[in-house]
């Protein structure tokens, strides 16, 4: 299983997959996609990835007024060049996208 975030990854302590005796191996990787989209495209080749849950976007939508192009990279331009990508791949058994309404409907 692999974790990519922008963010750093926080203390151990926070981190209920480093405890849970079902999860062998872990491994985070730290990924903004707005810079890193090509190195994630190579990982998933290099890889072999069967499923992907997609947790990527922003949310916070009082921030997103503050520095809207942010939000629009990341949760549009950025996202849509993945779908195209996935979309081409077909090693890929199943995609699940999980986001909040905030992300939602500023795609709209």
């Amino acid at each position: 299983i692999y974790g990519f975030s922008r963010s750093a990854e926080p203390p151990k302590l926070l981190l209920k997959y480093k405890y849970n005796k079902n999860i062998k191996k872990f491994k985070f990787i730290r990924f903004d996609i707005n810079k890193d989209l090509n190195f994630l495209k190579k990982f998933l080749k290099k890889n072999k990835v069967d499923y992907i849950v997609d947790f990527l976007g922003q949310g916070m939508v009082a921030e997103s007024w503050i520095y809207p192009h942010h939000w629009y990279m990341t949760n549009i331009v950025s996202k849509v060049k993945l779908y195209n990508f996935l979309s081409k791949n077909k090693k890929i058994k199943k995609y699940v996208r999980i986001s909040t309404p905030e992300a939602v409907l500023s795609a709209i």
